[in-house]
């Protein structure tokens, strides 16, 4: 019984995995409706308005332009969500050493 209900949940996992895959690349490359922010895992550059650490890969605010490119939506967390980001991050900075620690 525990394996079907493993397979069984593992399925609609897929499938949630694949439609948002396939909405971030249409967002992309269709843009997003004017005024339009949705939230898409990007790389972290040197002065982005989150603070958050470049090289890791972070799901921000963000709007597509259609051509590939996006801007980051600045202003769009208060306090509570900088806790929360900083949480993240830093989960995301042990996750990156434990990775990095096993290749050497």
């Amino acid at each position: 019984r525990g394996a079907d209900v493993v397979r069984a949940r593992r399925a609609p996992c897929a499938l949630s995995t694949a439609r948002a895959v396939a909405s971030h690349v249409k967002d992309l490359f269709q843009g997003t409706k004017p005024g339009e922010v949705v939230s898409m895992g990007v790389l972290a550059e040197k002065g982005d308005s989150y603070g958050i650490e470049p090289g890791l890969v972070f799901s921000v605010p963000v709007q597509c332009r259609g051509d590939d490119t996006y801007r980051i939506v600045a202003g769009m967390a208060d306090e509570g969500d900088f806790t929360a980001l900083r949480q993240a991050e830093e989960a995301l900075r042990q996750q990156r050493a434990q990775v990095l620690s096993k290749g050497k």
